[in-house]
């Protein structure tokens, strides 16, 4: 572990044992979640820990934080710390000095910190306008962080709802004063909050750009993971919660480029929180730090209804050009039906990276739905199953379901077998291949992730060296074929596999599985 990582497991440790004593259920989420699953600890280079708590826990767990918590170690959110501005909450160690940019000036404890996202429960029918809710709330709560701006950049594009936030942004800032201000944002949670557990689809999981609505059942129970030798909660469909955060990619590590810290921080070791802000104020006028910042905000919340047209209207020109490709695809077929699926995907490589960049944005034009399926098909076929959900335009958050295609019902189908799979779930990872159309069952996903249920079950599966032979240069496919060798008992050949694998494998269940195996 790093000195950063070091002291955020004693906090976790603080933490955990405080639920424990007192009977609080909580669970890692996000980047923790996937640490704990996938590494058994830190991802290596993450610089926090992020904890989920459902909101009537977090009433239960908010009393005694403030009486238990040890000398030096602070509670900190809006109610308590009304310029903390921030809807996620810090248990924040002053003893030490590790403060983020963005919460520099707001007059806060600084230090090492814990962060924690209450969950709420959301009907379906309800999600639209919560999102429009929760969106406006955040941007009304963090005066320095542009949420809008950020989900801009990050999410590829915004959502014409979501443009109309800014205006409503600038209408309350402009109507309320500071004391108003708070009473809105009081009565805006409270309605985010408002809703059953009992009588709901989703949990939000809030803050900002990463707010995620998870479906409920995701959560109908807890299971333990180890975390760097402690024994973690975890929801019980953790996998398929990871594979909404990030993508069907969740099992693999990230370029070398994206191995980066994800938050911007300041401080030296050996020295408090208050005592380093101490110095900063010798040379930074943290007031007039505040001022830029809600400055800079304004400047580009007013811009970006004018940066989301002119990406839009980049984005109808190149769509055009695909609309034309698509005209010229009479044959389009006949090449699915021989197999020509490369071909395929490679005559749309445009359209598929335009899809890429406009997955926030609903554009009027598109190529025509037969082709959007083919282009989809060859897509899986050619074991790009993300992809095929940007060709289709399908959330994460979706199910199977009567008002889907065909298609997109099989995307989503195959997308969620395998989490199902890493989260104990066989059976129904079973069922949902068995419903997958005949022709995709000799695609890789649906292929490996047949052959790694039947692993599981002591199957020697005999379909583990033909897609060894067929993909020569997968990791993935030369992992199940030494899951194999091993089952045979062949056991000089299968270690002999595992060791190639591990050089150039990216997929971190495997790494993980491999090492255990061959206690490495």
């Amino acid at each position: 572990m790093t000195d950063v990582q070091t002291e955020l497991y004693e906090l976790l440790k603080l933490f955990d044992g405080i639920c424990k004593e007192n009977d609080i259920e909580y669970f890692l989420t996000g980047g923790s979640a996937l640490g704990a699953i996938r590494h058994k600890g830190f991802i290596p280079w993450d610089d926090d820990i992020d904890i989920g708590i459902t909101r009537p826990e977090w009433n239960k767990l908010k009393p005694i934080l403030k009486e238990e918590l040890p000398e030096g170690i602070l509670l900190v959110c809006n109610d308590i710390y009304p310029t903390y501005h921030n809807p996620v909450i810090r248990i924040v160690d002053t003893r030490s000095a590790r403060i983020t940019r963005a919460a520099l000036g707001d007059g806060c404890p600084k230090g090492q910190f814990l962060e924690l996202f209450i969950h709420d429960p959301v009907p379906k029918e309800k999600v639209t306008e919560h999102k429009k809710l929760f969106c406006t709330y955040c941007e009304l709560t963090t005066p320095y962080l542009n949420i809008l701006m950020q989900k801009f950049r990050l999410l590829h594009g915004l959502k014409d709802d979501e443009i109309a936030i800014a205006d409503e942004y600038f209408r309350i800032k402009k109507t309320c004063n500071d004391s108003e201000l708070q009473k809105l944002l009081s009565k805006m949670e409270e309605e985010i909050s408002r809703y059953d557990a009992d009588k709901s689809d989703y949990y939000l999981l809030g803050w900002g750009t990463a707010s995620r609505y998870y479906p409920i059942n995701n959560y109908s129970g807890m299971r333990f993971e180890k975390f760097e030798g402690l024994d973690v909660p975890v929801p019980i469909r953790a996998c398929n919660n990871l594979r909404i955060d990030f993508r069907n990619e969740w099992t693999d590590f990230p370029r070398l480029s994206n191995q980066t810290a994800p938050h911007t921080a300041v401080g030296e070791p050996g020295i408090s929180g208050d005592e380093y802000m101490k110095l900063v104020a010798e040379d930074i006028s943290l007031e007039e730090t505040n001022e830029m910042r809600l400055a800079l905000k304004d400047i580009n919340l007013k811009w970006l209804k004018e940066r989301t047209d002119r990406d839009k209207q980049m984005l109808a020109v190149r769509m055009r050009h695909a609309k034309s490709i698509d005209s010229a695809s009479a044959d389009i077929e006949q090449m699915y039906s021989v197999g020509k699926y490369e071909e395929i995907t490679d005559r749309f490589s445009s359209y598929i990276e335009l899809k890429k960049k406009s997955l926030n944005y609903t554009l009027e034009e598109d190529i025509s739905p037969m082709t959007r399926e083919i282009l989809a098909s060859s897509l899986v076929m050619c074991g790009r199953l993300t992809d095929a959900e940007n060709v289709m335009d399908v959330e994460r958050t979706m199910e199977a379901s009567p008002d889907n295609s065909k298609t997109e019902n099989d995307i989503i189908r195959l997308a969620m077998a395998v989490p199902a799979f890493y989260d104990g779930f066989e059976s129904e990872s079973r069922e949902m291949l068995k419903n997958v159309r005949a022709d995709w069952h000799k695609s890789p996903s649906f292929r490996k992730i047949k052959a790694r249920l039947d692993i599981s079950e002591g199957i020697a599966t005999k379909d583990a060296e033909k897609l060894f032979e067929d993909y020569s240069e997968d990791a993935e496919a030369a992992k199940i074929y030494a899951d194999v060798l091993s089952l045979e008992g062949k056991n000089a050949e299968a270690e002999n596999l595992y060791r190639q694998v591990l050089e150039k494998s990216n997929n971190g269940m495997d790494i993980l599985d491999i090492k255990k195996r061959l206690s490495v």
